[in-house]
């Protein structure tokens, strides 16, 4: 069996020797023999360690037209080893600004990745206060139909290496309540939740609008979107709709589904690689009960 359909058998509630096991490879790792800041190098690791591979690609967000944006960097900060790099949005409810340490996560960057690397390197928070949560709104909009199909272009080779060897595609919908970590840093993070409880409530809900888009992206029927995305819904498929699961705290995987596919698209709150259910399919949640654990 291939890992996707072994990973796919468990999720169905069949049984599988040996217990499906897929580990996620930050593309930091440093290991002797594998480059895992390429997809092939963490694929070969997989298999290496006797493990099932995955093949992990992430659904983003939007921006408003009307935000612009420009990036420089500081040199020489007075008390700081590394530079600094800065970047600016200007939106209809003002301005933003956000910085961070330009060290060797964060040394190619042509403009900040709220991701890990931001909210260890954070040196200034995105979000300061609770006004400037009205003018993220305009930085993170749910994904319009034509940036996702510019997503399913950029993704296509991700997409050949999982059909080539068998391997299921993880696709992260969203970022929980990482996402205030990733612009703030996790102690103003903490804070904010103290002290503008409703602000951060509200930077909640942004993610989580663009977080439902996505969802509906990963798990409409191919039949109901354009004929780029229905290619690219396809792609790792047999059939024009594909089996969709959505993992973790904002994870979905796709597997070449069989015919008699039926389950409901979004089942929340799985954690593929470290759990099996080996006689049973977990509890399955609809997308507005999932919803409520964003």
């Amino acid at each position: 069996m291939t890992p996707a359909e072994r990973l796919l058998t468990v999720l169905r509630g069949g049984e599988v020797t040996p217990v499906p096991c897929s580990i996620y490879f930050n593309t930091n790792l440093r290991v002797q023999g594998h480059d895992c800041s390429r997809l092939e190098g963490r694929t070969a690791l997989a298999i290496d360690l006797g493990v099932d591979p995955f093949v992990s690609v992430g659904l983003g967000h939007g921006t408003h037209a009307e935000v612009r944006s420009r990036t420089w960097i500081d040199e020489d900060v007075a008390g700081e080893s590394w530079p600094i790099f800065w970047q600016e949005w200007q939106t209809p409810s003002g301005t933003l600004r956000q910085g961070v340490r330009r060290n060797e996560t964060c040394a190619n960057w042509d403009h900040i990745h709220w991701n890990d690397a931001a909210a260890s390197s954070m040196f200034e928070p995105l979000i300061k206060e609770a006004a400037d949560v009205e003018a993220f709104r305009y930085l993170f909009q749910p994904l319009a139909e034509v940036d996702f199909n510019a997503w399913q272009i950029a993704t296509a080779p991700s997409f050949d290496h999982a059909r080539a060897l068998g391997l299921p595609v993880i696709a992260t919908y969203g970022q929980g309540l990482a996402l205030h970590m990733f612009l703030m840093g996790a102690q103003n993070a903490v804070l904010f939740s103290v002290d503008e409880p409703e602000a951060f409530d509200s930077l909640a809900s942004i993610g989580h609008e663009a977080a439902m888009r996505n969802i509906e992206y990963a798990t409409a029927p191919a039949s109901t979107c354009s004929s780029a995305s229905a290619a690219m819904r396809c792609a790792t498929s047999t059939t024009p709709r594909s089996g969709v699961a959505c993992v973790g705290r904002g994870w979905s995987a796709r597997w070449p589904g069989p015919t008699n596919w039926d389950w409901p698209s979004s089942i929340g709150w799985l954690r593929v690689w470290s759990h099996c259910w080996k006689t049973s399919p977990p509890s399955v949640l609809t997308p507005s009960r999932e919803a409520s654990r964003t």
